[in-house]
């Protein structure tokens, strides 16, 4: 195996750890809000320090190869969607963390109607299946999958533009 190889294969490897480690995080996400869990909250809180490091090894191990062996084509491309993946990654594990601290801090109850209003279960179902295409598409070097997840999006989008109205009927 060439260098090259070895370092694509070790940011391959890296990469999917934090695909791992934010899918989790969003199941959690999921059921620490809608049974407001607080050690499920807490493990989002520990998981998001792990998150954060990831992204900065992520983000060297690109600085390395393309400082050091100018990769062209595929590689290129591979280096190039790990450092956009794991900005994204990052992002997504910061959200979670703000909903662990919501469900931990807030003098919340569970209002179940509320948060079904709002349809929070299927927009965590929604990300999560973003992400899984995402691995898919990362693993396959596969644009047809990871043109799903623009489609996906557009549900998330819809969610985010009821979102309001749903809230402000919900105070009245």
């Amino acid at each position: 195996m060439i260098p090259i190889e070895y370092e694509l294969d070790r940011l391959k490897e890296i990469t999917f750890e934090m695909f791992g480690l934010v899918k989790t995080q969003i199941n959690e996400a999921k059921d620490s809000l809608t049974e407001m869990d607080h050690d499920l909250a807490e493990s989002i809180i520990r998981r998001e320090l792990r998150v954060n490091a990831l992204e900065i090894t992520i983000d060297r191990e690109c600085e390395n190869l393309l400082a050091c062996y100018n990769p062209v084509a595929s590689d290129l491309r591979l280096v190039m969607s790990a450092l956009k993946i794991s900005e994204s990654l990052e992002r997504i594990s910061d959200h979670t963390y703000r909903i662990a601290k919501y469900v931990q801090d807030g003098d919340v109850h569970k209002d179940v109607q509320f948060l079904k209003s709002l349809k929070m279960e299927e927009l965590f179902d929604t990300i999560s299946t973003m992400v899984d295409h995402v691995v898919e598409a990362f693993d396959n070097k596969d644009t047809k999958i990871a043109k799903k997840v623009f489609k996906l999006d557009k549900i998330i989008d819809k969610t985010k533009k009821d979102a309001p109205g749903i809230i402000k009927k919900s105070i009245k």
